[in-house]
């Protein structure tokens, strides 16, 4: 198909509705064959605790309260009220039962990838090619991360509302601007940057679809242009940019903590960084192999050739789509599509260690699949027999993906097993180590443990979680002394680490100094007043320090923030009858 799409609304006899309903539940299926494995996965050490089953707001449930708090509050450096809200629905519905979790995730990949195939159709009024297009995103392995990880949730609600978004478009364009249809595609980018702001790119977006395959670039020839953009397409998007805009500035301000400072990894590093992230997505799409949950960042250690050999692909490739728009607007459209969706993700303003991430590539990837569809029928064109071609490699296409998904699904079944793989997949990776070793330490493996932390020490000793974790085997070897050691070097390298101070209390507590117990418990809850954990503890420091009242008081404010808190509960009970029984 060449660069020009009808524009007239999509008609569809009942007999192709059919073959339409057939697909859906065809997706649908794949889905679940890839990835509904998950069912009897657990929670993963990588965030699962602050966005869920360790969170007490989340853990409650729906309240009025709980939807307040989501609203109010940003988790993890993000402000997304209404992935929050979900986890909230999934703890009053399943608990703290996994499967359930994992359940909701995979529902909602589903519910995405059925939804990309009629927006396609819609646009493009084709019907196989939208539907490779929506299978090869519904099992590719890159979706494992975004499916498997529960705290992935926020990219699985804003891709629904991103396709929603798209289908109202849709829908809006074909018929002239007629109707209610901007409206409803500015509510839904809204409620989609209120799920996490990855989608932020969507008013361009849009302006691609315009180009191709709506082709509302060419209807008017004289119009005015910004500069070769048609003004009023332009126009007719300002409130999206002006959501767009809110949302950058509102995820700024909810990571200001989070930020990588610019003194510490230089404009050129990002820059380089990016340029070969942009590549590995795109290998990956093809060659989706030693996937991680992980990938180190190299900091300043990027090889010059690496970089240039980034530069070189891309340019290669940018070129090739410039030289070919005329006959091949898919390509434009979908290379474009794919820079641009990348943009926000490729950390040149930096928000974590990670090089990459392959839940990154989930909207972005869908402009190169979209070249591969359009671009395979274009070619094969004159050829005969070419449907049944076509079919059969598509059909062995999507077997080849689904069953590598599969695979790389399986390694989310549970902490150990996550970091086994991106230990094997990513070589020196401290963070990987560090988790691996919590995963052990949690199952009480301790001198498997103790290897993996020091390996992580060995990488990277500045690395101040991997301090943290060392000092809690250590604690739970019965060496205090030697924990204390490694949760003031954790503190060092980051005076702000509440768990850190914590978990000194809890050392110096063990080590019957309840009074510097008392002074660390005290500055984490001033970096952090609404731990629960803080609380029972210094709770505990002032009750063998023979303070019940203060006690009585923190048990008490430990309860209210967490009223599932049993061994606060406990501790309440337990200083309340020492109270009692001491006015006698």
């Amino acid at each position: 198909m060449s660069g020009k799409s009808r524009s007239t609304p999509l008609a569809q006899t009942s007999g192709e509705g059919w073959i339409v309903l057939g697909l859906c539940l065809l997706l649908i299926a794949l889905v679940w064959l890839v990835f509904g494995q998950a069912s009897g996965f657990e929670f993963v050490n990588f965030d699962d605790a602050d966005n869920v089953h360790g969170n007490p707001h989340v853990t409650a449930g729906l309240s009025w309260h709980g939807v307040v708090w989501a609203f109010a509050h940003s988790q993890v450096g993000r402000w997304a009220p209404l992935t929050t809200l979900s986890h909230m629905a999934d703890c009053q519905f399943f608990g703290l039962r996994p499967g359930g979790h994992h359940l909701t995730n995979i529902m909602l990949h589903a519910l995405a990838a059925v939804l990309l195939f009629l927006v396609l159709r819609e646009l493009t009024a084709t019907l196989w090619r939208s539907a490779f297009v929506a299978a090869a995103f519904a099992v590719h392995p890159l979706r494992a991360e975004v499916v498997m990880w529960v705290s992935a949730r926020g990219d699985l609600l804003a891709a629904v509302f991103f396709m929603l978004a798209l289908l109202a478009y849709a829908r809006y364009a074909r018929r002239a601007g007629a109707g209610a249809w901007p409206w409803a595609v500015s509510a839904l980018f809204a409620l989609g940057l209120m799920c996490k702001p990855t989608i932020v790119m969507l008013p361009f977006v849009l302006l691609l679809l315009d180009y191709w395959p709506l082709g509302r670039f060419t209807k008017v020839n004289d119009e005015a242009r910004w500069p070769g953009v048609p003004k009023r397409l332009v126009i007719e998007k300002i409130p999206l940019f002006a959501l767009a805009l809110a949302s950058a500035v509102v995820a700024a301000l909810a990571q200001r903590v989070a930020l990588t400072p610019i003194e510490n990894l230089p404009l050129p590093s990002r820059i380089g960084n990016a340029l070969v992230s942009c590549a590995i997505y795109l290998w990956q799409t093809i060659w989706p192999t030693r996937l991680a949950a992980f990938y180190p960042h190299p900091k300043q250690n990027l090889a010059w050739w690496q970089v240039a050999a980034a530069l070189l692909l891309l340019g290669t490739v940018s070129v090739a789509v410039y030289a070919g728009r005329r006959r091949f607007r898919y390509a434009v459209a979908g290379w474009c599509w794919y820079l641009v969706m990348l943009l926000p993700v490729l950390g040149l303003i930096e928000t974590g260690a990670q090089a990459h991430a392959d839940r990154y590539a989930y909207l972005p990837q869908i402009g190169l699949l979209l070249i591969a569809a359009w671009g395979v029928a274009d070619l094969s064109a004159k050829w005969e027999g070419r449907r049944e071609i076509a079919g059969l490699a598509a059909g062995v296409g999507i077997a080849l993906l689904a069953l590598r998904a599969h695979d790389q699904a399986a390694t989310w079944q549970d902490s150990v097993t996550l970091w086994n793989s991106a230990v094997e997949n990513t070589g020196p990776n401290s963070t990987a180590e560090n988790n691996l070793g919590n995963a052990l330490l949690h199952k009480g493996r301790i001198e498997e443990a103790f290897l993996h932390l020091g390996n992580a020490l060995k990488i990277d000793p500045g690395l101040a979680d991997a301090h943290l974790s060392m000092g809690n085997a250590l604690l739970e070897s019965g060496r205090a002394d030697d924990a204390i050691a490694e949760y003031r070097r954790a503190l060092q390298l980051r005076p702000d680490f509440a768990s850190a101070h914590i978990n000194l209390g809890n050392a110096l507590l063990e080590s019957n100094l309840p009074a510097d117990a008392i002074a660390e418990y005290q500055r984490a809850l001033e970096i952090n007043p609404d731990s629960p954990a803080a609380r029972n503890n210094l709770g505990e420091a002032f009750r063998r320090g023979g303070r019940l009242d203060d006690a009585i008081t923190q048990f008490q404010e430990a309860v209210a923030l967490d009223p599932g808190y049993q061994s606060a509960r406990d501790n309440l009970a337990l200083a309340l009858r020492e109270k009692e029984q001491g006015s006698k």
